[in-house]
């Protein structure tokens, strides 16, 4: 029986994500090997398109109606990269996104951009997240792979995927695929 992507949609829960318990699991996984990573300056500047997504948030959060939850997967799914944060691990080659246990479910955490990742890792209660210097490493994706390697993550017992952890929206990772579907055909 095929579920309405109304239900879907609603099923996503937008939210202020600060999680209360975040614990690191090492899952590998293949399609890490063509990632990109790159260190992040405290003084690049918030884009357009994150000014984009967070106006999307906020309009989705105090509406909750399926049509702007669709226009923010919409926007979310067409960024040129997602992006993912990395414990600090004195071997880059141990350095995978992270993932943390909330609520008892693994849950991987993906940003809509470098910034709000950087943010994230430099909050003083999330801690692990920058090297000695003060920096953090954040994991760079084109869309498709990212959302092709979150996936795999599924069949390896990840739960759901928090993006924009901090103020942002979070969906089991098993909604993805009919949430493309449907994103898809309202172009």
């Amino acid at each position: 029986m095929k579920t309405p992507i109304s239900i879907i949609l609603i099923g996503l829960i937008l939210s202020n994500c600060n999680s209360t318990e975040n614990k690191n699991l090492n899952v590998a996984n293949d399609s890490l090997n063509n990632s990109k990573e790159l260190t992040i300056n405290p003084e690049n500047l918030m884009n357009s398109e994150s000014k984009e997504i967070d106006n999307l948030v906020a309009n989705a959060t105090k509406s909750g109606t399926p049509e702007d939850l669709t226009i923010l997967w919409k926007a979310t799914l067409n960024l040129e990269q997602w992006h993912f944060i990395t414990k600090d691990r004195p071997d880059i080659n141990e350095r995978k996104p992270f993932i943390g246990v909330i609520d008892n479910q693994p849950w991987v955490f993906v940003f809509t951009d470098r910034q709000k990742a950087q943010e994230y890792c430099l909050n003083e209660q999330n801690q692990g997240f920058t090297d000695d210097k003060g920096g953090v490493m954040i994991i760079s994706m084109d869309t498709q792979k990212a959302i092709d390697y979150i996936l795999s993550l599924n069949s390896k017992g990840v739960y759901g995927m928090r993006i924009n952890e901090g103020n942002g929206w979070f969906s089991p990772i098993e909604n993805l695929t009919p949430i493309i579907n449907h994103v898809n055909k309202t172009k």
